[in-house]
């Protein structure tokens, strides 16, 4: 896809692990599938935007980490 996606991806990938959240775990918070997940985390799909605030609320992510053009090595916790 995009590097938005691959960004937004990465950023999600980063957070959720960084939380000690597996990806299984993390999927049925959101309502969604694994390979859902995988898709996101690999930057090959973008989620609607009722997904993605359950992404933020989940992850207790700032949304503006998801969309700065700071660079993505940025630590997001």
């Amino acid at each position: 896809m995009n590097s938005y996606a691959s960004k937004i991806g990465t950023v999600i990938r980063r957070k959720r692990e960084g939380l000690g959240m597996a990806r299984d775990d993390f999927a049925e918070k959101i309502d969604k599938s694994v390979g859902f997940v995988g898709q996101l985390e690999r930057g090959e799909t973008m989620p609607k935007v009722e997904t993605l605030h359950r992404i933020v609320k989940v992850l207790e992510l700032d949304a503006n980490t998801l969309f700065n053009d700071e660079d993505i090595n940025a630590d997001v916790m």
